[in-house]
């Protein structure tokens, strides 16, 4: 489940001369140069032979434009590069051509050589349209730019005027939960419950999934797949399950073509080596563009004690969430051919204690100084973008929100033993 980083949305300055050579390999082997709608390759600059590769990306869904690699060569021989200044020419030319689709301009250095390739990021929804080239519309199809027709002018203007969607189908958006602290996961409550965590984050999808704009059973597949192989919820509170882990029983529970429910163990509760029982349950919904997973995570009293969660578990919960949402939504986004390009949503979560509890008294906060004598009766996780989709970026922001969250109960002198937690084995592996 691990989620790489990508050319599609990996900040500029991780981009390497390794990621581009990986990623035009890889896309080599698995056939995609040639059927791509969001990628194609451009050996130099002729005419204006980037200027409409842009132009149609722009008039689509958006992608890649890599110039200084062959359509022609294999392997390495593609990385051919073009000379140090042809970026400063191409964005002159651009700024010429169509001022107001500009793309995001990278260019890579080749090793051992004075040439780059030129990354020209190219984002649909930041543009006006249609974009116009000498006085023609053209777009992107499977493998090749087509010159659009008047209707396909028409959709384009219109996409900008309102929220666009398939004419054919209406999106029902009430397929999103309206209240996603109070959208009931679990079917009933129970008395032993402790407290929940709750996180919800997402995808916005390419246009392209407007044609086909349900979940069918590949993506439910692919969701219950990355939820079996996820740590979620084996290995939080505790770390790591009682006895050798083996596929949970996650499982749909109910189901329509815009979302699903999914719970998890099938028939009981996991127990972690700290004995503390655990359940878990999810809801995946697609409305127009927007994938989203809200996930939630419940414990219980231990043999009628009530067990808090000290900050490493914290830690381990949250980010097993935050990597789980991530995964699952990647890997449904890939069943539908529409994961790239794709933008991650702003992710928020709750701490939400049972009935008669405080967030003061579900976690375990006795061994920090407290400046408050407040004790509220949740906590929240402010919505906040991850900077990409990697373990190093989602370890990043649960670092970030646990200390927000401490701080806002008045604890101090926790920074060193927040920073002491190591990412888990099973971090960097799922």
């Amino acid at each position: 489940m691990l989620v790489s980083p990508s050319l599609y949305d990996a900040p500029a300055d991780q981009i390497t001369y390794d990621m581009v050579r990986d990623f035009v390999l890889a896309a080599e082997q698995a056939n995609l140069l040639t059927e791509s709608l969001t990628l194609e390759l451009k050996r130099e600059r002729s005419g204006r032979n980037v200027v409409e590769a842009v132009q149609a990306l722009s008039n689509a869904d958006g992608g890649l434009v890599l110039v200084g690699v062959s359509e022609e060569l294999t392997g390495d021989a593609r990385l051919v590069g073009v000379s140090k200044r042809e970026p400063d020419a191409l964005v002159t030319q651009m700024r010429s051509l169509m001022p107001t689709a500009l793309p995001e301009v990278i260019p890579v250095k080749v090793p051992n050589t004075d040439r780059l390739v030129v990354i020209l990021r190219v984002d649909a929804d930041a543009v006006p349209h249609p974009v116009v080239v000498n006085g023609e519309v053209r777009y992107r199809i499977p493998g090749q730019n087509a010159v659009a027709d008047r209707q396909r002018i028409i959709d384009l203007v219109a996409r900008d005027s309102a929220p666009y969607q398939n004419p054919q189908f209406e999106v029902d958006n009430r397929s999103q939960p309206n209240d996603p602290t109070r959208y009931p996961l679990w079917s009933e409550e129970e008395p032993r419950e402790i407290a929940t965590i709750r996180l919800q984050g997402g995808l916005t999808l390419p246009y392209r999934v407007l044609e086909q704009p349900w979940l069918g059973s590949a993506a439910r597949k692919a969701a219950l797949d990355t939820l079996i192989h996820s740590p979620i919820p084996t290995e939080v509170w505790g770390l790591a399950p009682q006895q050798e882990a083996s596929p949970l029983g996650w499982r749909v529970n109910e189901a329509t073509s815009t979302w699903f429910k999914m719970s998890a163990p099938a028939g009981g509760r996991v127990f972690t080596a700290g004995e503390v029982p655990v359940t878990a349950a999810a809801y995946l919904s697609l409305a127009g563009r927007e994938l989203s997973l809200l996930l939630g995570l419940r414990y219980y009293d231990q043999s009628g004690k009530v067990v808090p969660i000290g900050l490493s578990d914290l830690y381990h919960a949250v980010l097993a969430e935050l990597l789980t949402i991530t995964g699952v939504c990647m890997a449904v986004a890939e069943s539908m051919a529409a994961a790239e390009p794709s933008e991650l949503h702003m992710f928020r979560g709750w701490i939400q204690p049972a009935k008669d509890y405080r967030v003061t008294s579900v976690l375990n906060i006795n061994d920090y100084a407290r400046d408050s004598t407040e004790h509220p009766p949740s906590g929240y996780f402010p919505r906040a973008r991850s900077r990409g989709r990697t373990v190093d970026d989602l370890d990043g922001l649960t670092r970030d929100w646990i200390t927000m969250l401490v701080l806002d109960l008045g604890l101090r002198d926790f920074e060193g033993a927040l920073a002491e937690i190591a990412l888990p084995d099973w971090g960097s592996g799922v």
